[in-house]
């Protein structure tokens, strides 16, 4: 149940009797350093349970962060948990999954379509990110689709958007330049 690396150690950490007791008159959280209220009828609050069900469930705890990645992004998903389950035993998802450049993450292979068995891999972040380069053809491009999803979706505003970034991206060239000569003709 202890995973190496797991940042949320202090739930294994042994509290005296004294502190478990003196927590639970308090209406504190019974886990080593944790002063969150306690919930109702319970001695955990409700962070230290939803980590410890992720550690006891970490095939479903998966499972759902990746849907729910694809709901926010308004991709469909059509694995079903025990196809998620048989992809990660075989690609070894689970134990190297993490926020790291060397990291595995789950990709489509075919972006129009959604998340089924037949259309998914794990590729480590960087491969992830320069995947998704690639194709770029104009740098201001994810700038100004990011900026028209975020006004309520408004697809309109997109070239407005676009003309923005594309002035912007050009005074950060100019200033790069111009930090670039500084730095040549004072090195120190």
């Amino acid at each position: 149940m202890n995973k190496p690396g797991f940042p949320h150690k202090y739930l294994f950490k042994e509290v005296s009797e004294k502190t478990r007791l003196s927590n639970i008159r308090a209406g504190v959280c019974i886990h080593w350093g944790c002063a969150r209220p306690a919930r109702t009828g319970r001695r955990d609050c409700e962070t230290c349970k939803c980590r410890k069900h992720r550690l006891k469930h970490p095939y479903k705890y998966a499972f759902r962060t990746v849907r729910q990645s694809a709901r926010k992004r308004s991709i469909p998903f059509l694995l079903t948990f025990e196809e998620f389950k048989s992809f990660c035993e075989k690609t070894g998802y689970l134990s190297k999954k993490g926020k790291e450049f060397t990291d595995l993450t789950i990709d489509r292979i075919d972006p129009s379509k959604p998340y089924q068995a037949d259309n998914i891999r794990v590729l480590t972040w960087i491969e992830n990110c320069s995947h998704l380069v690639e194709n770029m053809t104009d740098p201001a491009e994810p700038i100004a689709r990011a900026l028209a999803k975020f006004a309520c979706g408004n697809e309109e505003k997109f070239k407005a958007y676009l003309k923005e970034a594309d002035r912007v991206l050009a005074q950060v060239e100019i200033l790069q330049k111009t930090r670039d000569q500084e730095n040549e003709e004072n090195p120190f």
